[in-house]
């Protein structure tokens, strides 16, 4: 089984924020209501709130706060901060943003032995379940959507229901050729490219797109500029593209804080 977020601050005895060894009283308990967020509120308050919600499963209202906690200052630095967003986005399936923050928590817990263990479980987690494939132009435009269909029928309800979301995002999502995408492992393919994504394996795939009059740039996610390995070298500018693009929660629980 795979190990629990919390699982991991406790084993690894994570310098977790104060407020969550004293209790959420201390900052008062996250409802399910979106909670404002204004230029008074601090990095600390925003990811303390952040790993909150988390906790109580509130995934995409976690992800909301810990976006705004890594554009305050020190935010794209702290550790806490990138691993809890990594592990939001990770619930709610942007797997591009899980990667990128699972290596960018490893490279902020250089020197820590307990963040660093931690912060590559997380990874390995990832690694163990999703793989990424890039998709390069073959010809006309290179900008559009991605449509991929599964070409073995998925017979497990979860995975499938995985599968369909991810597969909703992309589709309705514009995005500049080449890309870095990240997929639950299995077989897929992508107007008429069939391709496997295997653990281990980087694929690369030559698509086209449908003649569709796209708009200028406004309808591009800045994300798909850049993939996750590229954010990562980066640097903090990178993390300040990141979007909360409203993906579905996942149903599955199996990397929560809590075991």
């Amino acid at each position: 089984m795979s190990p629990t977020a919390l699982t991991l601050a406790l084993k690894y005895r994570l310098s977790l924020p104060l407020a969550l060894t004293v209790g959420a009283a201390a900052l008062g308990a996250p409802s399910a209501m979106a909670q404002r967020i204004d230029d008074s509120q601090t990095m600390e308050y925003l990811r303390d709130q952040g790993v909150l919600y988390f906790k109580r499963k509130l995934y995409k209202q976690s992800k909301r706060m810990l976006d705004a906690a890594i554009r305050r200052p020190k935010g794209a630095d702290d550790f806490i901060v990138a691993l809890y967003r990594g592990m939001s986005a990770e619930k709610l399936l942007l797997l591009e943003e899980a990667f990128a923050m699972a290596e960018r928590a490893q490279a902020l817990a250089e020197g820590n032995a307990q963040r660093r263990d931690a912060a590559g479980e997380f990874l390995q987690m990832l690694a163990e379940s999703y793989g990424p494939v890039t998709f390069k132009r073959a010809s006309g435009p290179s900008r559009g959507r991605l449509e991929l269909a599964s070409e073995a029928k998925i017979i497990i309800k979860q995975k499938r229901a995985m599968f369909l979301s991810i597969r909703e995002r992309l589709k309705s999502t514009e995005v500049e050729l080449p890309v870095t995408v990240y997929l639950p492992f299995g077989q897929y393919s992508i107007r008429g490219s069939k391709f496997t994504v295997r653990k281990g394996e980087r694929p690369v795939v030559a698509t086209t797109f449908a003649n569709t009059d796209l708009e200028d740039d406004g309808g591009i996610s800045p994300w798909w500029y850049a993939g996750a390995g590229a954010a990562v070298a980066a640097g903090v500018g990178a993390w300040l593209l990141l979007q909360d693009d409203g993906g579905t929660t996942r149903t599955d629980t199996r990397f929560e804080l809590e075991r």
